[in-house]
């Protein structure tokens, strides 16, 4: 009788570790929602400097910094030429200067705590207006 008691008990508690090991050291992660950036607004230009109104809607990852970023070429990053516009979300304005051309490709940037998000690219042709 003792034994069968003393098999149970560790029938139990072998079940027990396995459900604490396999259940209670799982962490939970939070969705990573990066911040969303738009260039809302064409405020004023010159065939060299642009100055546009750019909104971040802050996602759950801490803006750093925000800006916008431009290139002759279709896809400008932060390796491009690229404005320093604060930190956090709302809305800003962005002063562009020393443009390369009167065609520039253009995106709203944001720096994160994990990594870089990009808004929609725009192509400004200040010789068209």
């Amino acid at each position: 009788m003792k034994i069968k008691n003393r098999n149970r008990l560790y029938t139990v508690l072998t079940a027990g570790l396995i459900f604490v090991l396999f259940f209670g050291c799982q962490k939970e992660y939070e969705k990573v929602e990066l911040p969303t950036v738009t260039i809302d607004t064409l405020i004023g230009y010159t065939k060299t400097t642009l100055t546009i109104g750019v909104t971040v809607k802050a996602g759950n990852q801490n803006v750093l910094s925000r800006g916008v970023c431009w290139a002759l070429h279709s896809n400008p990053t932060i390796d491009d030429n690229f404005t320093s516009d604060g930190s956090g979300p709302g809305s800003f304005i962005s002063y562009l200067t020393g443009l390369p051309s009167p065609v520039n490709y253009v995106r709203a940037y944001v720096i994160t705590d994990i990594g870089i998000a990009y808004g929609s690219l725009f192509l400004f042709d200040v010789s068209y207006y």
